[in-house]
């Protein structure tokens, strides 16, 4: 099957190489304004409103332009459902039919209709016209389809493609592609037939995230594609603004993101179980010192406990840093316990640590090797 679609995948990767090799070759490349995507994406009376955008990419109608095409992708990030590791169930059910042996034209129609479901929620998903476009190649190689639906499907998909290649080529954080999902970096290095060999969230100066995605060796002598990933980091900070603030009902959680100092007031502490409230949660610098007299107050409240989850060096900045929790409390008489959850680069999935850290009136840390996005505290208890 991969040969079938071997013309459109070679054809990206011309495109990427020579931008990226080529230094006399000025691009210019768009940044998303989602102050003006909000904005448009929801009025009626825009020609930028999002059914209308989605409507002419249905149509493959030409005449879109790429701020268009950058409004309907985009805009999908600023919509109260997105979810950036949202899992498409459909896509896990259009990959079985395609490991059959054989395929019917009833499996091809399915994998259409499974593709026009993920659309209607979603007209700015790539996967989904990439597999409309393998189940038209389908319906023609086996089942004398219509060929034109194969341009037509060809074409949608690289409206698509379009909007998020006409952010960057991918070569440096300068000229990163931006995406509003995970799995669509996956899904770019599969379509430019790169192999996957490790990734880490990386920061520039301005605060701005990037996922730095290594390749294996290839022809075109490429070491890693970095995919611009502000819109997913604006979706934590989202989660951390509905957070329960210290008015609100206590929680027995907490997930916050790489970066970030947090503040819990305990409630109710017990052998088996606790409760706190989220008195604050903020972004703080790329890399903090262990050491730092600035990270913790002479005077902690004696029911609160401060947290840090950053990438944290030992003796100086220039050292290497390593992502730790590093927590402290105010009440010498009680020490706790607690459990940690962590996730590594926009996985989407936390795994256990099998630590149970400690919180004292000492800087407890805990550090890992890995390149974490986020953590998740829970079950914070008394010592025994």
């Amino acid at each position: 099957m991969k040969k079938v679609f071997l013309t459109t995948c070679l054809l990206l990767i011309i495109n990427l190489g020579f931008a990226q090799t080529d230094s006399t070759n000025v691009v210019s490349y768009l940044t998303p304004n989602y102050d003006h995507i909000k904005r448009v994406m929801n009025d009626k009376q825009s020609p930028q409103y999002l059914p209308k955008l989605a409507k002419m990419v249905e149509d493959a109608d030409t005449s879109i332009t790429i701020e268009d095409l950058i409004v309907l992708y985009y805009g999908q990030a600023l919509k109260d459902s997105y979810d950036p590791y949202g899992q498409v169930e459909q896509l896990a059910k259009i990959r079985k039919i395609l490991k059959q042996k054989d395929i019917s034209k009833k499996d091809a129609d399915k994998i259409l209709s499974l593709c026009d479901d993920i659309i209607k929620d979603n007209p700015a998903e790539p996967r989904a016209y990439w597999y409309r476009y393998i189940g038209y190649n389908i319906l023609v190689k086996y089942h004398n389809g219509d060929t034109s639906l194969i341009d037509k499907a060809d074409t949608q998909l690289r409206m698509i493609l379009a909007a998020i290649q006409s952010t960057g080529n991918g070569a440096s954080m300068e000229t990163a592609m931006h995406v509003t999902h995970t799995a669509h970096e996956y899904f770019l290095l599969n379509l430019f037939d790169f192999k996957f060999d490790g990734q880490a969230l990386v920061y520039d100066k301005q605060g701005h995230a990037y996922d730095q995605m290594n390749v294996k060796e290839n022809p075109y002598g490429i070491e890693s594609l970095y995919f611009n990933v502000d819109a997913i980091i604006r979706s934590w900070s989202r989660v951390l603004n509905d957070e329960p603030k210290l008015s609100d009902k206590p929680v027995s959680e907490i997930t916050v993101d790489l970066g970030t100092k947090f503040v819990l007031e305990m409630v109710k502490t017990s052998k088996k179980k606790s409760t706190f409230k989220i008195v604050s949660v903020e972004k703080v610098g790329d890399t903090i010192l262990k050491n730092d007299p600035a990270l913790f107050p002479d005077d902690i409240p004696e029911n609160q406990i401060i947290g840090y989850f950053c990438q944290t060096a030992f003796l100086s900045a220039g050292d290497g840093a390593h992502p730790c929790l590093i927590t402290k409390k105010g009440n010498a008489a009680i020490n706790f316990q607690m459990e940690t959850e962590i996730e590594y680069s926009h996985s989407g999935e936390f795994q256990s640590t099998s630590n149970n850290g400690i919180i004292g009136t000492v800087k407890g840390i805990e550090m890992w090797s890995g390149p974490l996005s986020r953590i998740r505290i829970s079950n914070i208890r008394v010592m025994k």
